[in-house]
Formats: structure tokens, C-alpha cells, sequence
């Protein structure tokens, strides 16, 4: 039985106008001016319909690039094409992007341990986080450790870290649900891309595991709204949000062999027009 989840964008509507009438106002690292509100979740139900704004038009192609850019472990903007714009500002003078989600997701660090430490154990060399949670879900689904890793304290080159720092999947053994953990979230540039992004990943996941996809909930320590994005963002929740639409994913591929051209199609997705939004640099 499916739940009482809200649909996705009338959840994004209620915490857009909670920032905008009682957000508190701030003047961040960038002396840029925003609204913020503490403490907001997310919860949607894959099996209701997938969690694709309607309030304005979303770029399904670049959400698709993107998504396999992180699961490639990729930390090359170049390799985004069409959809590097994003990414251009946070990445170094060679066009690299410094922990990157795919790059913690694929490869997280090899631990050095201190001679004091050695008696605990390390997976040697770059650990494949996403492979491994890959596995367990087939394997043994009901483990209570798939925990993701994203932000990484050791990394002293960010611009912006991370602003999801974990991810955590369950599983019943019939069902695959996921928790997103954000220490930030920017309601114009970000929550609609990245919920998007983790259904994928659920979706996926489960299939390849041949699970049900079922919960995705994001738990937002802030939730934001930039002055240059207010009066978009004013707008497009006055709309009526559109019918739910799904997602079809290429069951015939495992996940690391998806391409993003040819693997994914949103069907019967109908949305209002594009509205720009301005990334804050």
C-alpha cells in the first residue's frame, strides 16, 4: 500500500513559502543575501510516481548526464558537456572538481593510518563506497551499515563542500528506501536536481537488486532561498503542479554500464515553463 506522502512539488511549495514569510535573513560566505529555515524534511514515495518538478521545466537530459557523471565517480566538469555550467565555478585551474560527489561516492580516500593506529583495519588503497552498497543490497539487503560517505574533513582544497555529507540505505528485503543527510540546501539550484538525482539512484539500485524502490527522504539541516532567486521562486510556486509522471531505466544494463543518452526516459512528464536560476558562486 502506498503512503501519505505529499507529492514532491507540493512539499517544495510549503518550505519555499515557510523561507520566504519566516526565514531568517543572513549574509553568507559569498556576501551574497539569503532566507533560511532550520530543521525541514523531504519524504517522497517512489511508487506514488517519480519525483520530477513540474513548477518549472527541468533539464531531463543534464539531470541524466549528471546522474552518471557521479555514479562514473567522474571529477572532470569537462566530462559534463552541456551540463558542466553547474560545476565551472567550484573547479580548479585544470578543470578538476575537488571531492566531488561521484569521486567520494567511487573512490573515497585511502586511509594512512598513524603507527598508533595500525592495529585497527583499513580497506587498502581508494574504497568504492557505491560498489560495495551495491553488493550488500544483493547479498545480504538487510544490513543496517549502508552508509555512503561524501563530505571528507581532510580536504583542505574545497571552495564548497559537500552539501549532502551521507546518504544511508534500507532495505525490508522487499522494499529499498534511502536517507539523504544535508547540511545545506539551496531551493532554487539544488533540492530540485538532487531529489531528483537520489530517485534515480534508489530506482536503480533496487532494480539491480531487484528490490522495490520505495522511500526518499532528504533531512535538511538548511533549507535557503538566495536574494537573485526570490522572485523566480515567488512565481513558480504559484503554479498548479502537474499530474505525477515515471521513470523508465534500462533493466537490461547493470547501473556502472548506464548511458545517459539512450537509458532513461521520464514518461508522460509535463511541467510549466523554464524559469532561470541563478547559481550562487
Amino acid at each position: 500500500m502506498a503512503s501519505k506522502c505529499l507529492p514532491f512539488d507540493h512539499q517544495y511549495i510549503q518550505i519555499a513559502r515557510e523561507i520566504l514569510d519566516n526565514g531568517a535573513e543572513i549574509v553568507g560566505r559569498n556576501n551574497l543575501r539569503y532566507k533560511q529555515v532550520f530543521g525541514q524534511t523531504i519524504k517522497v514515495d517512489l511508487r506514488d510516481g517519480f519525483p520530477a518538478l513540474t513548477l518549472r521545466k527541468m533539464p531531463l537530459r543534464n539531470l541524466f548526464r549528471e546522474f552518471m557523471w557521479d555514479v562514473n565517480g567522474d571529477h572532470r566538469v569537462s566530462a559534463l558537456g552541456p551540463a558542466k555550467h553547474f560545476w565551472d565555478f567550484l573547479a580548479d585551474s585544470e578543470g578538476r572538481l575537488p571531492g566531488s560527489y561521484g569521486r567520494s561516492w567511487r573512490s573515497w580516500p585511502q586511509v594512512c593510518p598513524e603507527e598508533s593506529m595500525k592495529w585497527e583495519k583499513f580497506h587498502p588503497g581508494p574504497f568504492d563506497q557505491l560498489k560495495w552498497i551495491q553488493e550488500q543490497l544483493r547479498s545480504n539487503p538487510t544490513n543496517r551499515q549502508l552508509v555512503l560517505q561524501t563530505y571528507n574533513p581532510a580536504y583542505d582544497s574545497l571552495h564548497c563542500p559537500p552539501c549532502h555529507p551521507g546518504m544511508i540505505f534500507s532495505s525490508t528485503g522487499e522494499y529499498l528506501d534511502l536517507l539523504i543527510t544535508a547540511r545545506s540546501n539551496d531551493m532554487a539550484t539544488g533540492v530540485p536536481l538532487d531529489m531528483f538525482r537520489y530517485a534515480l539512484l534508489t530506482t536503480k539500485m533496487a532494480q539491480d537488486a531487484e528490490l522495490v524502490p520505495r522511500y526518499v527522504m532528504f533531512a535538511s539541516a538548511n533549507n535557503h532561498i538566495y536574494s537573485q532567486n526570490e522572485l523566480s521562486i515567488r512565481s513558480i510556486i504559484t503554479n498548479r503542479p502537474k499530474p505525477k509522471c515515471t521513470v523508465w531505466i534500462n533493466n537490461n544494463k547493470p547501473l556502472f554500464d548506464l548511458d545517459p543518452e539512450t537509458d532513461f526516459e521520464l514518461i508522460n512528464y509535463d511541467s510549466h515553463g523554464s524559469v532561470k536560476m541563478e547559481v550562487a558562486n
